[in-house]
């Protein structure tokens, strides 16, 4: 059965979405398959072609690749992990519908029609353990009894460098303290380690094989329970860290662009005191580029038309300009100042913090209000940001 006809018998569809019927009514599959048998539609195909989604339609899409795509995360797996299974990964998976995003020299991403591979660490603050990771959002170990615990939250220990035949895995004898040692990383346990260990492997009744299964469980089990903590945090903001991004600055990009524009109070627009731009401040302007072997060809009378023509506002915020704040720049620091202007704090009484430095044609200043620091900005941004 196709998707639509699951979203059909689950949901329905109104009046509204198929044309020539009663707006006031929801309609099931049952419906479908009625008017296909009285010959309205020739085959279910065909009424689907004839649904009046719009530009919606592509969403039926986008939501099939969300429910076929099985989410698979690790942590910090797209370093090591993958790059170490994965030619075996991919051997299996094939590499002709593939799609990867590359962050050198890890994977952010690595996604198939079937499944989503992620890597958690994209989704915290770069440094976060794992055990910080499970501390932020499931609380952490509250037991008293450290050695004791046996909540299921704490990470497990497992002696690596001890296993060198899978005879081992059936030993039922605890190991030695000294076999926990990590000569790869110079790291041993502490003694409360390994008295845990000792606890745990008496509780259960483990061997090495019930150990290492036990290891898993405390990386994994936890695990899954922190992501969904985590994914309902975003759902607050009608966001699926599943879908809606691959790393923490995607997500909140997006978060930024639902709420950048509330309460955006638009400018009036009074035109301000007229003025003439002051004669030492250009002069100073020209003794600069002197020093520096720039041509200087900015005139005092060009800068005066730009301001009687912007009615003394700024070009992009439109507040007033004044002798005290207005302040010439420069394009490029290779060539000589030009008419490009703007609010200087320098000049001004007004605190370093509420205003900035402005790239573009005209005379310019911008209020705490639209702070934007353009020199980190793309073309795209300034345009999304301009407010003319």
């Amino acid at each position: 059965m196709s998707l639509l006809q699951k979203i059909i018998n689950a949901h329905g569809m109104t009046g509204m979405e198929i044309p020539g019927v009663n707006l006031g009514k929801t309609y099931k599959m049952s419906d479908v398959e009625s008017w296909i048998k009285e010959g309205k539609y020739a085959s279910f195909f065909d009424f689907q072609r004839s649904l009046g989604f719009g530009k919606q339609r592509s969403d039926y899409g986008k939501l099939k690749q969300q429910l076929d795509q099985v989410a698979v995360f690790g942590f910090n797996s797209g370093r090591y992990d993958i790059n170490l299974i994965k030619k075996d990964l991919f051997a299996v998976i094939g590499t002709d519908n593939i799609k990867s995003v590359i962050k050198n020299p890890s994977y952010m991403c690595i996604a198939t029609s079937d499944m989503n591979m992620l890597n958690i660490t994209n989704y915290v603050p770069a440094g976060t353990s794992y055990d910080k990771y499970l501390t932020t959002y499931l609380g952490g170990c509250k037991c008293d009894d450290k050695t004791r615990c046996v909540c299921g939250l704490g990470k497990g220990l497992f002696p690596y460098e001890y296993i060198t035949a899978f005879d081992v895995l059936s030993q039922t004898t605890i190991p030695p303290k000294s076999a926990f040692d990590s000569k790869l990383r110079g790291t041993s346990i502490t003694s409360d380690d390994y008295e845990r260990v000792k606890f745990v492997w008496d509780y259960y009744e483990m061997s090495i094989k019930d150990l290492l299964i036990w290891y898993n469980n405390l990386d994994v089990v936890p695990f899954t329970k922190a992501i969904k903590a985590q994914r309902e945090l975003f759902k607050r903001f009608d966001l699926d860290m599943f879908a809606d991004g691959v790393s923490l600055p995607g997500l909140s990009e997006k978060l930024m662009y639902q709420t950048c524009f509330n309460n955006l109070q638009y400018p009036d627009k009074k035109p301000a005191n007229a003025f003439q731009f002051p004669t030492k401040r250009m002069a100073d302007y020209k003794s600069q580029d002197a020093k520096a072997k720039r041509k200087f060809a900015l005139t005092l009378e060009h800068v005066n038309t730009l301001l009687q023509k912007q009615k003394y506002l700024c070009g992009l915020c439109y507040c007033q300009l004044t002798a005290d704040t207005a302040s010439a720049d420069r394009i490029n620091n290779n060539l000589a100042t030009s008419t490009v202007i703007s609010w200087s704090a320098a000049l001004s009484a007004t605190p370093l913090e509420t205003t900035c430095r402005l790239r573009g044609s005209g005379i310019r200043s911008c209020s705490s209000s639209t702070r934007i620091d353009w020199s980190t900005r793309s073309t795209r941004r300034r345009r999304l940001f301009s407010l003319r």
